[in-house]
């Protein structure tokens, strides 16, 4: 028998990290903040990398999204929709999202967990993002739950302008309040 010695890739389990993720009810807003500042970090990378592309080209916006079948008059809110126009969810950035605890953007105070904390207050993520990587522009959707990546598709198409949207939907009731 020969001594060889290998590195083993450790498993992570989403639910359990979840679950071991702490997120008092006073602050489920960081679901929509962390959501917010990856946009703005996306912004931030297309203007340090595209030369074509500068701060006035930038564009972020929230949309509220309520429940059009509620009684109230401005109808229960079960989630939120963010879009940027920055570098999208390209390889590199695919990657550390589907890496818990990335480090990619340690160097900007990022801890790698904000999808985590989506997912304690909201349900449900639904992500679109077309992207440029090389000379080629793609687009990627995909959803989110607390089982992981479903339905992931990546196609190339024609070249078009960058936008990335992200619905984090459907309001987890213990943080309703």
């Amino acid at each position: 028998m020969t001594n060889q010695k290998t590195s083993i890739d450790m498993i992570t389990n989403l639910q359990g990290r979840l679950r071991n993720t702490s997120l008092p009810k006073s602050r489920a807003m960081y679901a929509l903040f962390e959501a917010l500042v990856n946009s703005i970090n996306s912004v931030d990378e297309r203007i340090n990398d595209d030369e074509t592309f500068c701060i006035s080209d930038s564009k972020i916006s929230i949309t509220v999204l309520r429940d059009p079948t509620y009684d109230g008059s401005k109808g229960e809110l079960i989630g939120f929709e963010i879009s940027d126009n920055g570098v999208g969810f390209d390889s590199k950035n695919f990657n550390s999202f589907n890496t818990l605890d990335s480090d990619l953007k340690a160097n900007k105070g990022c801890h790698g967990i904000g999808r985590l904390l989506w997912l304690k207050v909201f349900s449900n993520v639904v992500i679109e993002s077309t992207y440029k990587e090389g000379d080629s522009y793609y687009n990627r959707k995909f959803k989110f739950n607390g089982s992981g990546i479903h339905e992931h598709e990546v196609s190339e198409v024609q070249p078009m302008p960058l936008l990335t949207t992200i619905k984090i939907q459907y309001l987890n009731h213990h943080y309703s309040d």
